[in-house]
């Protein structure tokens, strides 16, 4: 898959912006991205359930941490027409201990869930660190999530029934809450049908 990836962005630069075929390109690209994200999630699934999970604590810098995944998720939300606002409040140059790639395996999915469910308006990833204690916030304005949803939606396979033709196979939230709970935090999960989404941690 990683290479059928690379092939396509050789592609890219290789075809005349004018191209008829740069509309296929781009569907077979996210088509691609999309399979890769649900073996990453396969396979994650099946190493949470095998308790296989490891966190690797390391020296991060929260500020440099957050800049980038800011810019990650911004053309995301630029390409759907959104407002991405940022607030990271009190967030330190100093190195703190943290799982870098399974925090930012939650973030990303919060966030581009956020974006794929918001027809129009704001996406807000909001921070606060204090006591060496970290808050994120990620909010949205989107479709919501029916009440009824909300009791099964960190289960696997479980998807809201207002998502309509959305990609997705129902993974990433039980991923997230499961990550989520394996670096010792708690995950806060507010939605409200055709209002949006808040999900805190």
């Amino acid at each position: 898959m990683i290479s059928i990836l690379g092939h396509l962005d050789w592609l890219r630069r290789e075809i005349p912006d004018d191209s008829k075929l740069l509309r296929f390109i781009h569907s077979i690209d996210r088509s691609s991205r999309y399979l890769l994200s649900l073996i990453e999630n396969l396979l994650n699934q099946g190493k949470i359930e095998a308790g296989a999970i490891e966190l690797d604590l390391s020296p991060v810098n929260l500020s440099d941490f957050f800049n980038h995944l800011r810019d990650a998720i911004a053309p995301l939300a630029t390409d759907k027409g959104l407002t991405l606002k940022t607030h990271f409040k009190a967030l330190t140059n100093q190195a703190v201990e943290i799982d870098e790639y399974h925090l930012q395996q939650v973030l990303l999915n919060l966030l581009s869930n956020a974006v794929k469910y918001t027809p129009s308006g704001i996406v807000s990833l909001a921070t606060h660190y204090k006591d060496g204690t970290l808050t994120v916030t990620v909010q949205d304005e989107g479709i919501g999530i029916p009440e009824a949803t909300l009791k099964t939606l960190f289960n696997p396979f479980v998807r809201a029934e207002n998502v309509g033709n959305a990609q997705g196979a129902g993974l990433g939230l039980s991923i997230v809450k499961e990550l989520v709970e394996q670096m010792q935090g708690e995950l806060e999960f507010e939605s409200k049908l055709n209002q949006g989404t808040k999900a805190k941690l």
